[in-house]
């Protein structure tokens, strides 16, 4: 017999699925929200950042800005700060709300500065909900020996005669051309409104740019670093204002290039050097000047003279060339009274005629020595320490008058053989790490200063004085070919070049 199955009572089981399928759709629902809210979120945050660091990124170039407007605002050591939690404005000149920034400034790395003035501006900037950002930025000081020609004022200075200028040309009074014509080969830029004889001229580099701005030479304030720099070398030297004339100085210094690896130049790292010569009582003859001289008249000066060969003793001739090969060369001036009668006769003849053939040095010179100079084919025969002691202006030790010895201390290439058959050995005064490992690239004179000689370095002369440019001055690495060679002249006063 069939049963007839028992009805259900399922509106339960209903009720159930629709509350589950409530649930799902509630999560599916709050999930998608939750996503878009995060998106937004997400979204404001990156923008958040990205106007924290726009705004950091300013105050970067806003800080270059005002230390490039404003040297003074950079330090000298450690870090000042230029920006302390100021309030931002957007482009528009509104104010940025819950935002601040810091901006400091200072060097870093190799601080002395013979490498470069290198440095560092760091931004930190903050929101209200504690956001920071930090940025920073190197910078560097651009230094006027990326200049080949600089001047503020330009006189009676012309380009002529095909000169060749291999590197960046400014000046901030017009630049002068002549007919003969001149050839730049890098930048030339003059805060004048013309170049006098612009079509003389041959630009490689460009046509020239006028109307720039002026920039101004360093203040005298940069002479505290620069005498701690040379004090760092042993190079700051005591000097003074004697002398007659704005050309006339008590201390002159000798570059001095030296091929102490006897490979026929002296072009090498560690080949270079300066000594010093002073003398405070005559600093005309320091500069080979007239005002200490009898009538102002050449002819009477210590500096000047003839040289005279001996031939055996008893028969002294005049020679317009010290350079001829002999074994008895001595120099003298008008004033000197010789053992041979004739031979004063005829230097002094030479001496006071038209046609002389006399020579003058530098005051301290050793040529101007009256005593043997050896045969000038050998370096040991050729210097004579005994004679040159005996004379003033000879290698004499203490200094004034005569050449200041190297300071105890600073180092030298003692086991070289060419250094040690020098008899000026001890007055020679290393410009370059090689030997003097204090050495920063600078030397100070606190006074007036004269200089001539070779150069092999890279050097910078500061004085707050006038400096003379007494004889030539030649690099020994030729400055066509290569920039290894550097001297930057550095005047608290005036720059003078002896004619």
């Amino acid at each position: 017999m069939n049963q007839v199955p028992e009805a259900r009572n399922e509106r339960g089981i209903a009720l159930l699925t629709v509350l589950l399928v409530g649930f799902a759709l509630s999560a599916i629902a709050m999930a998608s929200t939750m996503w878009i809210l995060n998106a937004q979120l997400v979204q404001k945050s990156g923008e958040r950042a990205a106007v924290l660091n726009d705004v950091a990124v300013a105050a970067l170039e806003e800080g270059r800005g005002r230390i490039s407007a404003t040297p003074a605002l950079y330090p000298a050591t450690a870090f000042d700060t230029l920006d302390d939690g100021v309030t931002v404005q957007d482009a528009n000149g509104a104010t940025i709300p819950g935002v601040r920034r810091w901006v400091y400034a200072g060097p870093d790395g190799v601080t002395s500065g013979q490498y470069g003035v290198f440095g560092s501006l760091i931004s930190v900037v903050r929101d209200t909900f504690q956001n920071q950002v930090v940025r920073r930025l190197q910078v560097n000081q651009e230094s006027f020996a990326k200049y080949a020609y600089f001047t503020t004022i330009e006189g009676n200075i012309v380009f002529a005669n095909n000169d060749q200028i291999r590197g960046p040309v400014h000046s901030n009074d017009e630049i002068e051309i002549y007919n003969t014509g001149a050839t730049f080969y890098s930048t030339v830029t003059t805060a004048a409104s013309t170049i006098a004889g612009e079509g003389y001229g041959t630009f490689n580099g460009g046509p020239p740019r006028k109307r720039v701005p002026a920039i101004p030479l360093p203040t005298t304030a940069a002479f505290s670093a620069l005498e701690t720099r040379a004090t760092n070398g042993g190079f700051n030297i005591a000097g003074n204002v004697n002398g007659a004339s704005p050309g006339e100085a008590s201390i002159r210094l000798d570059f001095v290039a030296i091929d102490l690896n006897a490979d026929d130049d002296s072009t090498d790292p560690g080949e270079g050097f300066v000594r010093i010569y002073q003398d405070n009582a005559r600093p005309w003859y320091v500069t080979s000047q007239l005002s200490g001289v009898a009538g102002n008249d050449i002819r009477q000066s210590p500096n000047c003279g003839v040289p005279i060969r001996n031939n055996g003793g008893a028969n002294e001739i005049v020679i317009g060339n010290p350079g001829v090969g002999a074994t008895d060369i001595r120099f003298r001036t008008a004033a000197d009274t010789l053992a041979s009668g004739g031979a004063l006769s005829d230097a002094t003849n030479m001496l006071t005629t038209g046609l002389a053939k006399w020579f003058c040095y530098l005051g301290g010179d050793p040529r101007l020595d009256q005593s043997k100079w050896g045969v000038t084919g050998n370096l040991a025969a050729a210097y004579d320490t005994a004679a040159w002691n005996a004379n003033v202006g000879a290698w004499t030790a203490g200094g004034d008058p005569g050449w200041r010895p190297r300071p105890v201390g600073m180092g030298a290439p003692d086991s070289n053989a060419v250094w040690n058959a020098r008899p000026d050995k001890d007055y020679l005064w290393p410009i370059g790490r090689e030997w003097n490992w204090g050495w920063e690239g600078v030397i100070y004179v606190n006074g007036r200063v004269a200089i001539s000689g070779v150069l092999n370095g890279r050097v910078t002369l500061a004085s707050p004085e006038n400096i003379i440019i007494a004889d030539d001055i030649r690099t020994a690495i030729d400055p066509g070919v290569d920039c290894g060679n550097i001297l930057g002249l550095f005047s608290g006063d005036s720059i003078i070049v002896s004619d």
